[in-house]
C-alpha cells in the first residue's frame, strides 16, 4: 500500500504523454532580446513591484502563499504565447479565482527574434506602475491585438482599449524611462538564470518544494486536470 501511494504521488508530477503533441515550443531563439546588454549595477533578478500592490511580482491571478504556484515566461509577440495566455492561462485564473489554491505569476521574456517584443514589455511594465488592473488590461489587449501591432509596432490602438487618454499618455511617457528598460532586463536575466530560452515556458511548484518545468504551450483541459490531481494529492497528504 505504501509503495502504491508513493507511485501515485510520483505520477501526479507527470503530464500524460498522450498530450505531448500539444507541448510545442512556440518561439525559440539563441538569446533573449538585448541579452548582451549589461544589467545596471545593483539590479536584482526579480520583476519590479506593481504600483500599489505591495508585491514584487506581477500576478495574473491568485496570491502569494497559494498551494500551487505557476510562473510563466512569455513574449508578447510570440503566437504560441498568445494562444497559451488566452486559451489556457486566462481560463485557469478564472477556474481558481478566490480559492487560494493556484497563483499565476507572469514574467516578460522578449526574444531577439521579435522586433517589437521588448517595446511591448516596456509599455506593459509602465502600465504596471499605474496599478495591477491597468497592467492586466494592457496585457490582455496586447495578446488580443498581437497580429495588428506586430506588423509595425503601433501599440496605441491596443493601449487605447485598455487605458483612458490620460493613462495612455502617462504610459507612453514612462515607457521611455531607463528604469523601465532596466526592469525588463531584470526579467531577461531571471529567465537566463533559470535556463529559459523559449516561450512560453512555465514552472509549476508546490509549497513542499516540488517543481515541474514545461517548455511550450499545453491546452487548458490538460493543465486543469494536472492541477486538480496535484491539489488532490496535497489534500490527501494533510
Amino acid at each position: 500500500m505504501a509503495e502504491t501511494a508513493k507511485r501515485r504521488k510520483r505520477l501526479l508530477w507527470v503530464i500524460p504523454i498522450v498530450f505531448l503533441p500539444w507541448m510545442v515550443v512556440g518561439c525559440r531563439n539563441d538569446r533573449p532580446a538585448d541579452k548582451a546588454a549589461v544589467a545596471p549595477p545593483g539590479v536584482r533578478l526579480v520583476p519590479p513591484p506593481a504600483a500599489g500592490s505591495g508585491q514584487e511580482e506581477l500576478y495574473l491571478g491568485g496570491e502569494p502563499g497559494s498551494l500551487v504556484r505557476i510562473e510563466v515566461f512569455s513574449d508578447y509577440q510570440c503566437p504560441r504565447c498568445k494562444e497559451f495566455y488566452l486559451g489556457t492561462l486566462k481560463p485557469i485564473v478564472a477556474a481558481y479565482a478566490g480559492t487560494q489554491k493556484v497563483s499565476v505569476v507572469y514574467h516578460d521574456l522578449p526574444l531577439e527574434m521579435h522586433q517589437f517584443a521588448r517595446p511591448a514589455a516596456r509599455l506593459a511594465l509602465a502600465a504596471a506602475r499605474l496599478g495591477r488592473e491597468e497592467w492586466l488590461r494592457v496585457t490582455d489587449e496586447f495578446y488580443k491585438d498581437q497580429e495588428q501591432w506586430s506588423v509595425n509596432g503601433n501599440f496605441e490602438p491596443a493601449l487605447s482599449k485598455a487605458l483612458n487618454p490620460t493613462q495612455l499618455m502617462r504610459v507612453l511617457r514612462m515607457a521611455g524611462d531607463p528604469a523601465i528598460d532596466a526592469a525588463v532586463q531584470q526579467e531577461v536575466l531571471l529567465a537566463e538564470s533559470r535556463s529559459v530560452t523559449s516561450t512560453p515556458t512555465f514552472f509549476i511548484s508546490t509549497k513542499t518544494g516540488r517543481e515541474q518545468r514545461i517548455n511550450g504551450a499545453i491546452p487548458y483541459p490538460t493543465l486543469k486536470d494536472f492541477l486538480d490531481r496535484l491539489l488532490g494529492g496535497q489534500t490527501e497528504a494533510k
